[in-house]
């Protein structure tokens, strides 16, 4: 998924029916490469299986240090599983949408706009790009390589915001106060910032 990911960013914005198919094409692949993970699995064993462990940065411990178990390659193909079908479904949502909000004068024009914009390039390398972050994520055995893959699939911004729809919305503070047992035996209190979403 890296390396399609790659390869898509450079695309043309206008070629937005080729982004689709190359991601496509890519997510195809690694449900291959996936696929052949479990049929080659030992579910018998109870060690890691398909291990790559190099050095990465021996001062502080820090190694390329890969494998799965077998909780980790049931997510490895949900992971890829899934990617394919959320960029099927961000075409198919937006068409929806499209028929749903515009009059039979614009419906057309604005569903054929509709469709192409969930599969730009920029949508589907990034959809790679999780992709990819999540297969690091799901065999990663060393901790900080775990944690820069994992760091891959955070999205940036205001983590008291989420989207809905088509807006982004702020989450509701909500202040708490709790009775905490002190080290002395007394009673004090702790206050926290809680959010929810509306």
């Amino acid at each position: 998924p890296l390396a399609g990911a790659a390869v898509i960013a450079g695309l043309d914005p206008k070629h937005r029916s080729l982004a689709r198919g190359l991601g496509l094409f890519f997510n195809a692949l690694a449900f291959g490469l996936a696929a052949t993970l479990w049929s080659n699995f030992n579910s018998a064993s109870g060690e890691l299986q398909f291990v790559e462990r190099y050095d990465w940065i021996p001062s502080v411990g820090v190694e390329y240090f890969l494998g799965i178990d077998g909780m980790g390659l049931l997510m490895v193909l949900l992971t890829a599983l899934i990617v394919p079908f959320g960029l099927l479904a961000s075409c198919s949502s937006r068409r929806e949408e499209a028929q749903t909000s515009q009059s039979a004068n614009e419906q057309s024009l604005f569903t054929s706009a509709a469709t192409e914009q969930g599969s730009t390039p920029a949508f589907v390398s990034l959809l790679l790009f999780l992709q990819a972050g999540l297969f690091g994520a799901f065999t990663a055995l060393n901790f900080i390589h775990w944690f820069v893959f994992y760091e891959l699939t955070l999205v940036l911004g205001d983590p008291t915001s989420y989207v809905y729809g088509t807006e982004t919305l702020k989450m509701d503070a909500v202040p708490m106060t709790i009775a905490v047992k002190e080290a002395d035996g007394s009673i004090g209190s702790e206050s926290r910032t809680l959010y929810k979403s509306k």
